[in-house]
C-alpha cells in the first residue's frame, strides 16, 4: 500500500517539494489554534501571508456558515496556496480539547475526509503528506488510526501517502 512513515519535520519536507497536498485533521468549530493546525497556520502566515485577513480564512468561514456543526464531519476544505501546495483540511472531529480521557477524533470521519483528500491529490497530481492525524490532541488510538489511514489509501494506490512524526519511538512507525 502507498502509506509510508517518515521521521522528521513535515514543514521542511514541504519546503523541498512544492507539488504536495498536506492533509490534517480539524475540528468543526473553525479553530486552528493548537497542535499541528497551529503550526500549519504559522507556516502559512510566514510563507504565504495566509490568511491576510479573517475574511480570507476559507476553513474558518466554511465552519462559521454551518449552524449544525455535526454536518461538517467528514467534509474536506481545500485551500490552494500560490505555489503547488494544497492544504487539505479534513473535518475529523466535532470539538477540541485537552482531556486525556476523551477521544475527539472520529475514525469514520477521518476516513471520509481522507478519501476526499486523496481524490484531490489524484486530480492534481499531488503527493499527500500528513502528520499522524488524531494521535495527539485528538486522543485517538495510533493502531486504529493507522488502519483507518491505510484503508482509505488502499482505494487510491497511485497516491503516495507520507505520515510524518517527530517522535522516533512511536510504536506506529513500524506497525503494519
Amino acid at each position: 500500500m502507498p502509506v509510508y512513515y517518515a521521521y522528521g519535520n513535515l514543514f521542511e519536507a514541504m519546503d523541498r517539494n512544492d507539488s504536495v497536498g498536506i492533509f490534517h485533521g480539524c475540528n468543526a468549530q473553525g479553530r486552528r489554534a493548537s497542535g499541528f493546525a497551529k503550526g500549519l497556520m504559522e507556516y502559512l502566515k510566514k510563507n504565504f501571508n495566509y490568511p491576510a485577513t479573517e475574511q480570507e480564512d476559507i476553513y474558518a468561514n466554511f465552519c462559521k456558515r454551518e449552524v449544525d456543526k455535526g454536518n461538517l464531519l467528514g467534509k474536506l476544505i481545500v485551500e490552494n496556496m500560490p505555489s503547488k501546495l494544497t492544504v487539505l483540511n479534513g473535518i475529523t472531529q466535532l470539538n477540541y480539547g485537552r482531556d486525556p480521557n476523551q477521544v475527539y477524533v472520529s475514525y469514520k470521519h477521518l476516513r471520509k475526509s481522507l478519501e476526499k483528500a486523496l481524490l484531490v491529490c489524484i486530480n492534481n497530481d499531488l503527493e499527500l503528506v500528513m502528520p499522524m492525524v488524531g494521535v495527539g490532541l485528538g486522543g485517538g488510538d495510533a493502531v486504529i488510526l493507522d488502519r483507518t489511514i491505510r484503508a482509505a489509501a488502499s482505494k487510491f494506490p497511485k497516491v503516495n501517502v507520507i505520515i510524518y512524526t517527530l517522535d522516533p519511538t512511536c510504536t506506529y512507525l513500524n506497525h503494519q
